[in-house]
């Protein structure tokens, strides 16, 4: 699921949050997880991807300027585990 709350989207920064379910008796290896962004609209906010509430390493995410994709490389997801993303974006000036 991919949610933003835009309502406290005012301060100029809205803070996206994708959440990974593993609903499956197989762990998710490696998943990757790429979201495209509408660059005429907005800005992605250098280094402020997270996994897990942990910031995340220039091998786990990396964002595509050219193409507006963020990319980031999850580790194995277990049977029934989780994993969340979060990350910001700013308006267009």
């Amino acid at each position: 699921t991919k949610e933003a709350n835009k309502a406290i989207w005012a301060d100029g920064l809205l803070t996206y949050t994708i959440t990974i379910t593993n609903q499956t008796t197989l762990p998710y290896v490696k998943p990757v997880v790429t979201d495209i962004f509408d660059t005429t609209l907005i800005d992605f906010v250098t280094d402020s991807v997270t996994i897990d509430g942990v910031k995340a390493t220039a091998e786990e995410a990396t964002y595509d300027i050219a193409t507006g994709t963020l990319t980031v490389n999850l580790s194995d997801i277990e049977a029934a585990g989780t994993k969340t993303i979060t990350f910001q974006v700013t308006k267009k000036a």
